[in-house]
């Protein structure tokens, strides 16, 4: 288990194995195995760390800053919106390309807002767009769940 209490593959909502990942062309290095962690506010910081250090680990360093903002909005939504346990994982494809990955067990999709000038909140979505291209996709067939994915930008979006 790394310091970062990694998911054990039945712990991974998706059901991705290091088979699955090795059979696509998809890169994990040993030390950004899936993290498993609690709806909780101090979630989203241990998220953070994780990707800078897998994105490091996978020689990606230019995709820090628009991955760990975007992780960071993905993770506080699971805590404030679902409040299920979630998982984060990061993997890289042969040519290069990064995913990251933030799987709940709630089947709902994201909801984009349309925020006022003076409210605190909803603007999320809006954030993960400058960030990166993302998507929602179902976390296992049986419909329990879902997977928000997004490949960084290497720089912020305007």
């Amino acid at each position: 288990m790394s310091a970062y209490g990694a998911a054990t593959t039945s712990d991974v909502p998706r059901g991705v194995t290091s088979e699955d990942v090795a059979d696509s062309g998809w890169k994990r290095p040993a030390s950004c195995r899936p993290m498993q962690l609690p709806p909780e506010r101090a979630s989203a910081g241990e998220a953070r760390h994780y990707v800078r250090d897998c994105l490091s680990a996978l020689g990606r360093p230019d995709l820090i800053e628009c991955a760990v903002l975007g992780v960071d909005e993905l993770v506080a939504n699971v805590c404030v919106h679902v409040g299920t346990p979630l998982v984060v994982a990061v993997e890289m494809a042969a040519d290069s390309r990064v995913v990251i990955e933030v799987t709940d067990l709630s089947a709902t999709p994201p909801v984009r807002r349309n925020a006022g000038d003076y409210e605190l909140g909803g603007r999320g979505l809006t954030l993960l767009d400058a960030c990166g291209h993302w998507g929602v996709s179902p976390a296992s067939t049986s419909g329990s769940g879902k997977t928000v994915w997004f490949e960084p930008f290497s720089s912020l979006a305007s």
